[in-house]
C-alpha cells in the first residue's frame, strides 16, 4: 500500500481558489476509482509553508491514470488550477502493513 501526496503551492492571495479546485479534482478523480482523497492546507492561520495545499490518498499500487479514461472534468479543472499555482509535485510514501512487518521480520 501507498500514500501519494499532491503538493501544490499557490499564488498569493491564491489559496483558497486553489484548494477549492483542488478539492473539485479529487471527487472528480474519486468517481472513476481514485480512493477517497483529503484535501488540506498550511500557513495563513496554521503552521506550516504558507500557501501549501496538499492532496493525499491510498492506492495499492503506484501507476498512472490512464488520461483515455478520464472524465473532461478532469482537464477543465486542470486547465483553471494551473495559472493559480507557482509549483506542483508529488511525493510517494510506502505504507507499513501488518504483512511486511511479518515479512521483514
Amino acid at each position: 500500500m501507498y500514500l501519494l501526496r499532491r503538493v501544490s503551492v499557490a499564488k498569493q492571495w491564491k489559496e483558497w481558489e486553489a484548494a477549492g479546485l483542488l478539492y473539485k479534482l479529487a471527487k472528480a478523480y474519486e468517481k472513476v476509482g481514485r480512493s477517497e482523497c483529503r484535501v488540506y492546507m498550511s500557513g495563513e492561520g496554521t503552521p506550516g509553508p504558507a500557501r501549501h495545499i496538499y492532496v493525499d490518498w491510498v492506492t495499492e499500487k503506484i501507476e498512472a491514470p490512464n488520461n483515455a479514461e478520464l472524465p473532461q472534468e478532469v482537464f477543465d479543472i486542470w486547465e483553471q488550477l494551473k495559472p493559480l499555482l507557482e509549483e506542483y509535485y508529488m511525493e510517494f510514501y510506502e505504507l507499513m502493513t501488518q504483512e511486511k512487518i511479518e515479512f521483514t521480520g
